[in-house]
C-alpha cells in the first residue's frame, strides 16, 4: 500500500482527481467539446447547448466537499445577482445537485472588454 495517497492533502487529492479525469464530464443537453483550463474547484468545458445551438462554458465543480460546494454556489448566486451588469458573464444554467456540480455561461471568444459593446475602459 502506497502511504503518499493516503497522506494526500484535500487540495493535493483534488488536483489528481481533476488530472486523472479522462473522460468529457456527461451533461444531457450539452456536447461538450475540449477542456479549456482546470484548477483547484474544477474545470471549464466549451460545449454547445443542444437545443439552440449556443457555443458555452460550462464550469463543473469537481471536489464536492461541504465548504467547496457552499463557496460554488456563492458564485453562482454572485452571477446571477449580477446578470445585467455590462462586465459580467451572464447564467445560462445551473445544476448544484449533479453528480459534479456545474453552471453554463455563454462562451468569449475575446476579452470582454473588447466583447461588449460600450468597451468598459479606453485602450486595447
Amino acid at each position: 500500500m502506497n502511504d503518499e495517497t493516503l497522506l494526500q492533502t484535500d487540495d493535493s487529492l483534488s488536483n489528481a482527481q481533476v488530472a486523472s479525469r479522462d473522460e468529457k464530464p456527461a451533461l444531457p443537453g450539452y456536447e461538450l467539446g475540449r477542456r479549456l483550463g482546470a484548477g483547484s474547484f474544477g474545470e471549464v468545458w466549451t460545449a454547445i447547448q443542444s437545443s439552440t445551438g449556443q457555443a458555452v462554458a460550462i464550469k463543473f465543480l469537481s471536489d464536492i466537499s461541504l465548504t467547496r460546494l457552499h463557496y460554488f454556489q456563492r458564485e453562482l448566486e454572485r452571477l446571477r445577482d449580477a446578470s445585467d451588469h455590462p462586465g459580467v458573464v451572464g447564467l445560462i444554467d445551473a445544476d448544484l445537485e449533479h453528480a459534479h456540480p456545474y453552471f453554463v455561461m455563454p462562451l468569449l471568444t475575446r476579452s470582454l472588454p473588447r466583447w461588449h459593446p460600450h468597451g468598459l475602459h479606453q485602450g486595447t
